[in-house]
Formats: C-alpha cells, sequence, structure tokens
C-alpha cells in the first residue's frame, strides 16, 4: 500500500479574518478530518500533507479586489511548483512533510 493526499488549505486556519467565519469553520474541519486520517494509515505508507495557502491569484476573490491585489497574491503557476517539489519529497520512504505554509512575500492581506 502507498498513498498520497494534498490538501489545499488556507492560512485562515491559522490566522482569524473578518467576514470568513464559514469558510474558516469548513478549512478547519478538514484539516481536522486529516490529521485524524493520517494517523490512522500512517502505517500503510500513506502521506498526507495540508498545504496552508495565503492569498492566493483565485477566483475565490471578487474580480475587482482580484486586479487590485494581484502583485500582493501567490500565483497559481508556483503552488503548482510547490505542490510538484511536495509530490517529489514523498517518494522519500523516511519522511513525510505533513505540512507546509506558502504565503505572499509581504505577508497577509
Amino acid at each position: 500500500k502507498r498513498g498520497l493526499i494534498i490538501n489545499i488549505s488556507s492560512i485562515a486556519t491559522k490566522k482569524v479574518f473578518e467576514n470568513a467565519s464559514i469558510y474558516t469553520a469548513t478549512k478547519n474541519a478538514i484539516i481536522g478530518l486529516s490529521n485524524s486520517l493520517r494517523e490512522e494509515v500512517r502505517k500503510n505508507n500513506v502521506k498526507f500533507v495540508n498545504v496552508f495557502l495565503g492569498a492566493t491569484y483565485t477566483d475565490i476573490w471578487d474580480e475587482g479586489f482580484k486586479e487590485e491585489h494581484k502583485d500582493l497574491m501567490i500565483l497559481p503557476r508556483n503552488v503548482a511548483k510547490i505542490i510538484h517539489g511536495i509530490i517529489k519529497m514523498s517518494e522519500t520512504d523516511d519522511l513525510m512533510v505533513e505540512d507546509i505554509t506558502i504565503k505572499p512575500k509581504l505577508g497577509d492581506l
């Protein structure tokens, strides 16, 4: 048996943002589930990685806000590069990347 599950989550699980209560609650629920499942299947060589992203240039944002803050956001292609690196690292049997936090270089919006 072997596997890799990568959860793309949000920095909102680590920092409180106004008007994001439902979003934050659902993201935290998935993280709790993933962390529990990780422990249940760890011995079967199934790996879970939680990726906590800061503001990322995606359609979750209102178009005006997204364009105004584009230079302050992570680009999806850079997230893809990091995910590719996580996949490569997971091929190593003696380690497991469990959590990784990625923020824009200037921090949270």
